[in-house]
């Protein structure tokens, strides 16, 4: 039998290692699409997953995000096939103690992209 412990760890790690990945990506994410004038301090929340957002959600939260006055337009997002199953990272940002967004990006499950955001 294996050490509970050490498979505990084990696990912990993992976990970790696929936060780190999350707020990296949607770290570069919004350096990429936001203004410049729009300099936010970022707080992450951790990372989940979802099963409940379809193609037809995700083309819906694309075009609502084109309308976000704080970011670029069109936004870049990396081509890609939306899987049923997609991991959440929920991001509190705010400018000067004065704008205050908090934003949920869609990741795909394998954490090479984001898929769609929106504003809460």
């Amino acid at each position: 039998m294996k050490n509970p412990i050490i498979l505990f760890l084990l696990a912990l790690v993992l976990v970790g290692c696929d936060q780190w990945k999350a707020e990296h990506l949607v770290g570069n994410f919004l350096d990429d699409n936001l203004k410049e004038e729009f300099d936010f301090s970022r707080k992450y929340n951790d990372i989940d997953s979802t099963f409940n957002v379809t193609d037809s959600v995700v083309n819906l939260l694309r075009r609502q995000a084109d309308k976000y006055v704080e970011f670029n337009t069109p936004i870049s997002y990396e081509p890609g096939q939306v899987g049923r199953s997609l991991v959440i990272q929920r991001v509190k940002m705010k400018q000067n103690d004065s704008t205050e967004l908090n934003m949920t990006f869609y990741l795909d499950k394998e954490l090479t992209r984001v898929v769609a955001f929106k504003e809460n």
